[in-house]
């Protein structure tokens, strides 16, 4: 069961929606914020949160992509000053970007099965396949095979709880079998859609409800927090068709309709 509670301790990871595919987690061993978008925006649709809501520690704030509601850069110098002992995670190509703002040693660039380790929590960067505006695509997230990629997911390992956010992402088989093989419990997801006019408006769009619920269901996941739905007009989704459709499925999957700024904590599976 899924309880709303402040505290923490050895048997939960603690998750807080920030709006948008901002979250932050907490756990005794290690707090990290994926995407936290806390700048203000003509197009939001409802007020940042305060810097305050990432409370008063933060070890890692992970980095999906670059665009703007992913990539703060508003918010980094003012993160680098508050918590001297942060690392930014981000693609290898985004470093470059990052590094002009921040100091070099704290940036950490990373590929697709790559990795950065603390005590009681693996971070793992896995691919995500990024729509582009105009209906392209990359094919795994790279502009060419061969060349690095700036998108990213992350796969979060802490003993007993695997999570997964996936940045900004489509579905394809070759993802689906990566994350496979991770045994994810728990699948963050974007679902605010893709479509031609949109996309020609130069809104890249991602998972709709039902194939969110469709990789989730195909990954293993027991959990679907979807995201990515909330911040922006015209480029919103209603989030509670998930659980419409899981229901309509029969899947084995409890879908989260999270409150922004409301923590909630995520039970750990001992052996």
């Amino acid at each position: 069961m899924i309880e709303r509670d402040k505290t923490r301790d050895l048997n939960h990871v603690e998750m807080t929606w920030l709006g948008q595919a901002g979250f932050l987690l907490r756990s005794t061993s290690a707090a990290l914020a994926i995407d936290p978008f806390l700048s203000e925006h003509e197009l939001r649709l409802y007020p940042p949160p305060p810097v305050e809501a990432l409370g008063d520690r933060l070890d890692y704030m992970l980095v999906t992509h670059e665009h703007l509601d992913h990539l703060d850069v508003h918010l980094l110098p003012l993160l680098v000053e508050a918590f001297p002992t942060l690392t930014i995670v981000v693609p290898s190509p985004v470093v470059p970007r990052v590094t002009g703002l921040v100091p070099q040693a704290r940036v950490i660039g990373l590929q697709p099965g790559e990795t950065v380790s603390s005590e009681h929590l693996t971070i793992k960067a896995v691919s995500a396949i990024h729509a582009l505006a105009g209906g392209e695509a990359y094919s795994d997230g790279r502009r060419e095979f061969d060349d690095p990629t700036p998108f990213l997911g992350y796969v979060l390992l802490y003993p007993g709880l695997t999570l997964y956010h996936a940045g900004d992402t489509l579905a394809s088989q070759q993802l689906t079998q990566e994350l496979l093989a991770e045994a994810i419990d728990v699948a963050i997801l974007p679902v605010n859609g893709r479509d031609y006019f949109r996309e020609q408006a130069g809104i890249a769009g991602n998972l709709n409800p039902r194939e969110a619920v469709g990789l989730a269901a195909a990954i293993g996941a027991s959990i679907l927090v979807p995201m990515h739905h909330d911040m922006f007009r015209g480029n919103t989704e209603r989030v509670g068709a998930c659980a419409d459709l899981v229901a309509d499925l029969r899947a084995p999957i409890h879908v989260l309709t999270l409150a922004r700024l409301r923590p909630i904590r995520l039970p750990v599976q001992h052996a």
